[in-house]
């Protein structure tokens, strides 16, 4: 974000200029917990081109997390990229405004805003990613997506937000800037980790405790034990721990008819084992 006189807006994106806000927010997931970001009003960007993102639903993390516990010797760990949002290059700029008396005086005196000041306003030129930006989870997302590629990450055809390797044992859900790391051999999961630090900073890696909006504490449990419910029609009066088989005879599911289709129940619970996260 660079601070520029009036004149310097394009006549034809005057009207596309929005307004700016400070925003404070608490949460407890993160390192930071106290937070305070200028955002950008993305209700007046009017962005001609498509800005959905591609991410995983619950869905895919649910059938991840079975993945990993019908694997033998897998593993899932997660990981966060800190800042995502921020400082991804544009190709288009945008433009934005701030009252002069919200500015600290510090940044009046650095950036000498006294000669851009117009009507009670100082312009700005949005050059790199912003918090608020219709479009800066695309453009997070596209850069990101390069960067895996070189490594030889590849986003899976018909499943959006799940990625694979090329060859390494290693399969991921990402949302937005979380990682959900399904892998076999801590070596996989040491490339990819190395990988994402080379261009970004990781804030979290190791146990996985918030994923798509779920927590070890909240309705989707990711930590303390495995309970499923067979698809049967009378649900069973307990629950059935699963763990990984011991040995090569693992427990094979009851046959059925080929005429009768297979029946799941919206009640069933899923639960991760603690001695399948890395600590």
């Amino acid at each position: 974000m660079e601070f520029i006189p009036k004149a310097g807006i394009p006549k034809d994106r005057l009207k596309d200029v929005t307004y700016g806000r400070f925003v404070v927010s608490y949460r407890p997931q993160k390192l930071e917990k106290h937070r305070t970001r200028l955002t950008v009003g993305g209700d007046r960007i009017n962005y001609p081109f498509d800005v959905s993102t591609p991410t995983s639903d619950l869905s895919t993390i649910k059938m991840l997390w079975n993945s990993v516990l019908s694997t033998p010797g897998a593993k899932f760990c997660g990981a966060d990229i800190a800042n995502f949002y921020l400082k991804t290059p544009m190709k288009r700029p945008e433009f934005m405004r701030l009252p002069y008396n919200i500015i600290p005086q510090e940044i009046k005196t650095a950036y000498n805003l006294d000669k851009l000041v117009h009507n009670g306003f100082v312009y700005t030129r949005i050059i790199r990613g912003m918090y608020g930006l219709p479009h800066a989870g695309l453009i997070a997302n596209e850069l990101l997506k390069e960067r895996l590629d070189k490594a030889g990450y590849y986003e899976c055809q018909f499943t959006p937000g799940l990625w694979r390797h090329v060859w390494r044992p290693i399969t991921f859900a990402l949302v937005v800037d979380d990682f959900g790391v399904k892998y076999n051999g801590d070596v996989h999961a040491n490339h990819l980790i190395s990988t994402l630090k080379r261009t970004t900073t990781l804030q979290s890696t190791g146990k996985a405790t918030y994923l798509s909006g779920s927590n070890s504490s909240g309705t989707t449990k990711i930590v303390r034990s495995i309970r499923m419910y067979p698809a049967t029609r009378n649900k069973p009066s307990t629950s059935t721990n699963i763990q990984h088989p011991s040995g090569p005879n693992m427990p094979q599911q009851r046959q059925r008819r080929s005429n009768t289709a297979p029946r799941c129940r919206r009640q069933s619970t899923i639960l991760l084992p603690t001695s399948l996260l890395t600590r």
